[in-house]
């Protein structure tokens, strides 16, 4: 069975004494644009107040506060000279004095619970190492096979000619799509 709720529209809230159950107290005069409302619960006995705009403003400027920051440095050496207390973010614009950044910026995180700053980022790139098993994708020969190929490879400075060289359907010799002349086959391994 569905609960009916009256509606009210008061300039306070009526003492608790005075509360109806199951109703809706719609309260102004706290700001010409808000009122509060409050709902009573079926005994009459309490409120509860529903939140206010100021309430929702309060909460988020709290929260946003409350979060982690972001700091911007020049260097290294900046970083170190904060001396957080909790998780911070900083971008390290000159991150070079960090063995691991050759040249650029860097991003880090400080870890309060070690303490110490971790590199999560760096504008010239990551420090990853891939083993080529792992790679996605990768040709099944083995790496060694692939540096023996690139090691036999080479280049004929004829090769527009050698290139015109092929067979027909019969698996006779073909320069260049004409039947080359001249040339014995034996069908048989001859006796010599």
């Amino acid at each position: 069975m569905a609960t009916d709720y009256k509606l009210f529209k008061v300039s306070a809230l009526p003492p608790a004494a005075s509360l109806v159950p199951n109703a809706l107290y719609f309260v102004s005069g706290i700001a010409p644009t808000d009122m509060e409302l409050h709902v009573s619960d079926s005994t009459g006995a309490n409120t509860r107040r529903l939140p206010t705009t100021a309430d929702i403003v309060s909460a988020i400027t709290t929260s946003i506060g409350s979060l982690d920051s972001a700091i911007f440095v020049a260097d290294i050496a900046a970083r170190d000279a904060l001396a957080p207390t909790k998780v911070v973010t900083s971008l390290v614009q000159d991150a070079t004095a960090d063995p691991l950044v050759n040249s650029g910026a860097a991003t880090y995180m400080f870890n309060p619970a070690v303490p110490e700053w971790v590199k999560i980022s760096e504008a010239e790139s990551l420090d990853v190492s891939v083993n080529y098993a792992d790679l996605v994708g990768a040709p099944t020969a083995s790496t060694s096979d692939l540096d023996d190929a690139v090691a036999k490879k080479h280049v004929h400075a004829n090769s527009s000619v050698i290139n015109k060289w092929s067979e027909n359907g019969d698996g006779l010799a073909v320069y260049d799509g004409d039947r080359v002349l001249g040339v014995s086959y034996l069908s048989e391994t001859p006796e010599w």
